[in-house]
């Protein structure tokens, strides 16, 4: 299944891959649909209401703050921060296709997983519940704290 989706801020196409990740690319055509919309949608989750959920898509990207940022070998992994939804989630930045990533509660069994797909360089995955030093990011070459 593949879905257009927009990144506020970029001119980018996101599109859902099977198991439900998300990536978007810095080179297709800008989007019909005003940036201010799409940073001002009402969030529609909180807390475990948002896992698995799309960030941009739930509203909860608008008031999104990064935790850390983590630099590896494969790319720049951001632990990205909603307050507003009490909800995380892993964006990669100047990486390559077929870069594995991840989110990950560190007490618990909530994670998200993704592969940077074909013809990309960065991705973000859907949300967990909560944030703080309990979440971690990381792909195969290393990984934040917990």
């Amino acid at each position: 299944m593949h879905t257009k989706r927009w990144i506020p801020g970029l001119a980018a196409t996101a599109v859902l891959l099977t198991g439900g990740g998300t990536a978007f690319a810095d080179t297709s055509t800008p989007p019909t649909v005003s940036t201010a919309h799409a940073t001002t949608t009402a969030a529609s989750c909180n807390g475990n209401n948002c896992n698995g959920r799309d960030p941009i898509q739930a509203g909860c990207s608008g008031d999104a703050v990064t935790q850390y940022t983590l630099g590896t070998s494969v790319g720049t992994l951001e632990h990205r921060y909603s307050r507003t939804c009490n909800a995380s989630w892993a964006r990669i930045t100047n990486s390559r296709a077929g870069t594995w990533f991840y989110v990950q509660g560190c007490y618990n069994s909530y994670v998200q997983t993704y592969n940077v797909p074909p013809g990309y360089n960065n991705a973000y995955t859907n949300m967990i519940p909560g944030g703080g030093p309990t979440i971690r990011v990381g792909d195969l070459a290393g990984h934040g704290p917990c």
